[in-house]
């Protein structure tokens, strides 16, 4: 029950504007003083005539003994009353303040009103009322006869006087400026100081000096923010409370020990989302379940009243077409009474399916991935155990399927893996595994087979089919595939050895030309090894230096002078001695070290090339070849620059060779490439040309200076038709569109005097002789010191026996 003054009750929800007027309680002491006054004035005058004619006082007496008694009383009633005044402030001012704002609601309409009342009362010139915040500084919250930025500068400015006043308790004066003085009163409220009244009035103003007043006013100020403070965080509180309640997505009932529903304390979720949408309170749970799950229920609801701790179970039930799950939770709310908080957990199930799903099987495919092929070949190698029957593992790896993505892009490379995903699926057993393990890698697991014969019937199968081309967006693409296949137990006795014998047989059937199969042999393991030896090692020889370049000497056919040098590289390594490329150069184009080596080269011949010059050699181009990896480089026009830039050579001494092959493989890339060498002066070669499949269009548009007419159409020159037929067409077609012709691999005096005077049936054939040619009829490579000899005495060194490169 209030303990609010009727008056005051009254008041509440009124605007300040319509509230019932204080009482004045000054006005009835200045009342009270005027009629004192009169009274006693009254009382003198009454004297006058004793005084005259009983004490017979003279004229001029009387008047002065008058005068005396009127200065006396007036000072008398003066002094007595300003104490009374003094005294009615202390009360009245606190008590119209708090009648004033008492139906107040919120701490800032109370603070800017009760500032007003109090300027009304006490006569000073402007305020502001500061509550303490977080950091425990006080901040303006409301303002009279000032703005707000001044009230603030002024707490800046004040803040460790502020800090005293409420340390304190007591008002303190804060500064004076000319006849105006600052007072700091601190709100008070029981033992604890919640800000500060800030008070700015004229220096006459007595009641900015007396301390009671202001006290009386800091104290019932403070108490009444104070509560009303206490009573917003309490309404904000239950406005969370309620706003938190009725966010959670869980339904909660209220129900006794048999069943009965008592209420609803959370907001109902909409009506399709209910477990029982349309009962209202006083309907019993146990009848509106399935049995199964109201037998679980009523015993949950049992063990909670009888044990005191929350019981959990799940369910499912169907709605509107889908399985609904629900998780409930029942929890004791007093005697005989439980509260059962109902979950809907359908979208958590089916995340944790597709979390499933997604950890075990490709996002692309759809199909098992590592992990869950894994547990599938451990669980089928324990009942091959058990049983003692075989089992097969296929390791698959699609052939060029890097060259579809580079092509036409990574969206129809995934179309292409989820068709051959597919198509795989369908050519296997039931209960045989298919899986993606990433990349264009599957692997296929037969669980039982009677022999390897079932395995390589499976494998050929796939292979056929395979072979089809597949139709994506209207386009045909040709996806084989090479396969490894390990026999359980003859072939590995766990996964570990299955799988890595399986892909050593399936890298084994890409060496020997792809769409294939191979069984696993323990020999393969040993070519594996040699060849992660020679990785190892080539490594090691580019770190320590032990790769060399040796150069063969480019010859003009008719004068016989060296008009150039190719660059060939050769491995010094300390114990098998000098290797030729032939026997690493595919290892380091699987590994990716023909990057850096072929860099190493190109450097390394252009320095040599620009040494020789700067010792007074004739000028000659150096021939550097680039393979295919590098000459896809995005970097590779860069690399050619800076190597130019580093060693000084121009770029019309260098010249650049690229495979018939290489340069075919994506013509438009290689045109575009070609041109920028071009533009930098480099000379462009193609080499190894005829055995590849060369479009005389292309051709005719890529910018080169010269083709290289392959050693295998020169060694023939003189005892095969054909060959002869070839060389010469090659001769004269590319004189035709202006190329040099150079021939590889000339080492008989016959083949040099056919590539000097070709024959051909056609007379207008006939008399187009070869360029240049090189050779071991001239000389085998050799080292730059060795070279330098022959560029010195520019004769023909003594033939060797040995291959080209």
């Amino acid at each position: 029950m209030s303990t609010r003054p009727k008056s005051q009750n009254n008041n509440k929800g009124r605007p300040p504007a319509q509230r019932r007027p204080a009482p004045d309680l000054l006005q009835e002491a200045r009342a009270l003083k005027r009629w004192v006054r009169l009274g006693v004035y009254l009382t003198i005058v009454a004297f006058m005539p004793f005084d005259f004619f009983v004490i017979r006082q003279s004229l001029s007496e009387l008047v002065v003994n008058n005068t005396l008694y009127l200065v006396v009383a007036t000072l008398a009633i003066e002094v007595s009353f300003a104490h009374i005044f003094r005294l009615r402030k202390r009360i009245a001012f606190p008590g119209a303040l708090i009648l004033q704002i008492g139906g107040l609601q919120t701490v800032a309409e109370a603070s800017q009103l009760g500032l007003h009342v109090l300027r009304g009362f006490m006569g000073f010139d402007a305020a502001f009322l500061a509550l303490r915040g977080p950091a425990g500084d006080p901040a303006p919250v409301a303002v009279t006869g000032m703005t707000t930025d001044s009230a603030r500068r002024i707490c800046e400015l004040t803040t460790v006087e502020m800090r005293r006043a409420m340390a304190a308790r007591q008002p303190i004066q804060a500064g004076s400026v000319r006849n105006y003085r600052l007072v700091l009163v601190p709100l008070v409220s029981g033992s604890d100081t919640i800000g500060v009244l800030a008070l700015s009035g004229e220096r006459t103003n007595r009641d900015l000096l007396d301390k009671q007043i202001l006290l009386s006013v800091g104290a019932a100020f403070g108490l009444f923010l104070e509560g009303l403070s206490q009573k917003e965080q309490l309404r904000r509180s239950e406005a969370r409370n309620r706003a938190l309640l009725n966010a959670i997505p869980d339904t909660m009932v209220r129900m006794d020990r048999r069943g009965v529903i008592l209420d609803f304390l959370s907001k109902r979720p909409p009506r399709r989302q209910r477990l029982f949408p349309d009962q209202p309170a006083g309907a019993v749970v146990f009848d509106l379940l399935p049995d199964e799950v109201a037998e679980k229920a009523r015993n949950s609801l049992e063990q909670t009243l009888r044990t005191g701790a929350v019981q959990m179970f799940e369910f499912t039930y169907p709605s509107e077409g889908e399985t609904q799950h629900r998780e409930v939770r029942v929890v004791p709310a007093g005697k005989d009474e439980v509260l059962a908080i109902i979950r809907d957990v359908t979208e958590r199930k089916r995340a944790e399916e597709t979390v499933h799903r997604l950890a075990f099987h490709d996002a692309l495919t759809g199909l098992p991935n590592r992990p869950l092929f894994r547990d599938r070949l451990e669980l089928a190698l324990a009942q091959s155990r058990r049983s003692g029957q075989m089992a097969a593992v296929m390791f698959l790896d699609l052939d060029r399927f890097k060259v579809v993505n580079d092509t036409v892009g990574h969206a129809e490379g995934d179309t292409l893996l989820r068709q051959v995903a597919g198509q795989l699926t369908g050519l296997v057993r039931e209960g045989d595994t298919v899986a993606r393990l990433g990349g264009d890698e599957f692997t296929i697991l037969l669980p039982t087979i009677g022999g390897p014969e079932d395995a390589i019937r499976i494998a050929e199968r796939i292979l056929n089919t395979l072979k089809r081309p597949q139709v994506i967006c209207g386009r045909e693409y040709l996806a084989t595939g090479s396969i490894g296949i390990t026999i359980y137990p003859g072939d590995g006795a766990d996964a570990d050895t299955l799988l890595r014998n399986a892909d050593v047989a399936m890298y084994r059937a890409k060496d020997l030309g792809r769409n294939q199969y191979q069984m696993y042999t323990p020999a393969m393991n040993a070519e594996v090894s040699d060849r992660l030896a020679l990785e190892t090692s080539m490594r090691h020889a580019l770190e320590r230096g032990h790769f060399a370049i040796y150069y063969q000497p480019q010859v003009n056919t008719q004068t016989m002078s060296v008009v150039g040098m190719e660059a060939l590289l050769r491995w010094r390594h300390p114990v098998r001695g000098l290797i030729l490329p032939a026997d690493f150069i595919h290892t380091a184009e699987e590994t990716g070290l023909i990057i850096p080596l072929g860099e190493w080269v190109l450097r390394t011949a252009c320095a040599q090339n620009k040494a020789w010059q700067d010792a007074g050699y004739p000028p000659l181009r150096i021939a550097v070849n680039l393979s295919a990896r590098q000459f896809r480089q995005r970097s590779l026009i860069e690399t050619v620059r800076n190597a130019l830039r580093e060693t000084g050579l121009e770029p019309q001494y260098l010249q650049l060779e690229i495979t018939e092959a290489l340069a075919m493989h994506d013509a438009e890339l290689t045109i575009t490439m070609l041109r920028d060498l071009k533009e930098m002066g480099v000379q462009i070669a193609v080499d190894d040309f005829g055995i590849g499949h060369s479009s005389l269009n292309y051709l005719k548009r890529f910018p080169i200076d010269a083709v290289k007419i392959d050693c295998s159409f020169v060694r023939g020159l003189t005892v095969d038709p054909v060959d002869a037929a070839l060389v010469t067409a090659i001769i004269a077609m590319s004189h035709s569109l202006g190329l040099k012709v150079i021939a590889e691999g000339v080492e008989t005096e016959e083949q040099l005097a056919f590539l000097k005077n070709p024959q051909s049936h056609l007379p207008a054939l006939k008399h187009r002789q070869c360029d240049e040619f090189q050779g071991y009829l001239f000389s085998h490579p050799l080292p730059p010191e060795e070279l330098e000899a022959i560029l010195t005495r520019r004769e023909r060194p003594r033939a060797r026996s040995g291959t080209r490169r």
